[in-house]
């Protein structure tokens, strides 16, 4: 989606404590807990699009 729009996408592990990701997108960003098994649900990526602009 980032191709396409031409917008800057980045997922930054530093930027977080523990499992915690920040992720850019365009001028957005958002913060991101990775659960233990490492998927997300589906309401979380829901949240997260929202955030970020997405859809």
């Amino acid at each position: 989606m980032a191709r396409k729009t031409g917008k800057h996408f980045e997922v930054l592990q530093d930027h977080g404590k523990g499992p915690h990701y920040r992720v850019v997108f365009g001028d957005r960003f958002t913060m991101i807990k990775s659960g233990k098994s490492g998927e997300l649900k589906p309401g979380y990526v829901a949240l997260v699009k929202r955030q970020l602009g997405i859809e």
